[in-house]
């Protein structure tokens, strides 16, 4: 009753563009120093080596996050078995986790720029291939299913992110990515804050050679827009 009473009173007020999160004391003052400081590889680094912030990163909200996904996926009715996938800023792997207990994929990567968090998500998603990756920098193998969730409003060049992964589709290849709606969004840690409006064209601009799909997330304790992106057809 409780917690269908809190998200009650959240979905109230995001109507309004208001939002409520809980940050932990050592976040805050990351957030405060600098988002860049927030979002460099030497930060990161530290986060993932803190057992504190591991044990509490792979909350309740955020698995309901990541089992959205896979039922968005379940929904579309893409068929993802036998395919290979790769999650772009990967983290501790938790994602990949969720999705390899649906889906039958061929082989599962991951990329991060965190030493770190590559540890991490070697440990929890057997069988994957996890390395440390700038994400400005091009990969040149190419996959079949691509993920970039809630990476994008971390960097300062997301354009050329953005580019970076197109590339590594191939034929009938996919992408979903997914950020923050920025008219909620107010995590100072952030560096872009896209409204679904800004968003679209973000990806219209970015995405010429390819068709783009958008939507965002309805449930209350989740404030983001997501897009598929797919390779034109010739």
């Amino acid at each position: 009753m409780i917690t269908f009473i809190k998200l009650s009173i959240k979905k109230f007020f995001s109507l309004f563009g208001i939002g409520f999160y809980r940050i932990s004391q050592r976040d805050d003052v990351n957030r405060i120093l600098s988002p860049l400081l927030h979002n460099s590889r030497e930060n990161a680094n530290l986060l993932y080596k803190d057992s504190d912030f591991i044990d509490n990163y792979c909350s309740e909200e955020r698995l309901c996050f990541y089992n959205a996904i896979k039922d968005l996926l379940v929904e579309k009715q893409f068929n993802l078995n036998d395919k290979k996938i790769l999650d772009v800023g990967c983290g501790s792997g938790d994602l990949l986790f969720v999705l390899n207990k649906t889906f039958s994929f061929s082989s599962i990567s991951g990329l991060d720029f965190s030493k770190e968090a590559i540890k991490i998500a070697q440990s929890r998603v057997s069988g994957g291939r996890f390395f440390v990756h700038d994400i400005y920098d091009s990969v040149l193998e190419k996959f079949d299913f691509i993920l970039c969730v809630e990476v994008l409003e971390h960097l300062e060049n997301p354009k050329k992110a953005l580019e970076n992964i197109l590339s590594m589709m191939e034929g009938e290849a996919i992408c979903f990515l997914s950020v923050p709606n920025g008219r909620i969004d107010t995590y100072i840690g952030h560096i872009n804050f896209w409204s679904p409006e800004s968003w679209k064209q973000f990806l219209i601009d970015t995405c010429i050679e390819h068709n783009v799909e958008v939507g965002f997330f309805s449930d209350p304790r989740f404030i983001s827009n997501y897009t598929f992106i797919k390779n034109k057809k010739l």
